[in-house]
């Protein structure tokens, strides 16, 4: 009932629930998801889709809403090519300075550090997601490609964007970097 009250031009409508049927009624985005699309992405597509994702996450922040499972699968397209943000279904209503840890759950390859490690969950564990979304984006892979991701994101530092991308601007490079710091509070 939440997320059906999150009206957000970047986040895909809720239209109906039914707890009772298990029915969810959601928009239908003819573009897909950005996960069926070649990579990498221009420049110019990617910062598109990065302000929309940016948008979509900010409204859901803004009303204690982690997605806890942001990755290209889950980034849909409509028909004028904006992207919105769907598959809440391991979503964590937020409260601020929780302390206590949350389950294990979302896609290992996109999870933040502290996902990870059980620890409690900031806005900056999406922020950390969106980081690994983009690397992929600007890249064609992702920083990490397994199989012990969880290692991996625990304590290995990713690799520079450009090493995949050599034409990319340092300023892009930077963003991944920031994103994917290990410290939420880096990010």
């Amino acid at each position: 009932q939440i997320l059906r009250a999150l009206h957000h031009p970047q986040i895909v409508a809720i239209h109906d629930f039914s707890a009772a049927a298990g029915i969810l009624v959601m928009e239908y985005l003819r573009g897909g998801s950005l996960g069926d699309q070649p990579l990498p992405l221009s420049l110019g597509k990617t910062q598109r889709i990065l302000l929309d994702v940016t948008a979509g996450l900010l409204a859901a922040h803004g009303a204690s809403v982690l997605h806890r499972d942001l990755k290209p699968h889950n980034l849909f397209l409509d028909p004028a090519h904006n992207t919105k943000i769907g598959d809440f279904g391991a979503a964590l209503l937020a409260q601020l300075g929780a302390t206590q840890t949350e389950s294990l759950v979302g896609t290992l390859a996109y999870m933040s550090p502290e996902q990870l490690s059980g620890q409690p969950l900031t806005f900056a564990s999406d922020l950390y997601s969106l980081g690994v979304t983009l690397f992929q984006l600007l890249t064609g892979r992702l920083p990490f490609v397994g199989p012990d991701w969880a290692s991996q994101h625990l304590s290995q530092p990713p690799p520079d964007a450009r090493e995949l991308r050599p034409q990319l601007q340092a300023p892009w490079a930077e963003l991944c970097r920031k994103l994917l710091a290990k410290r939420p509070q880096d990010r």
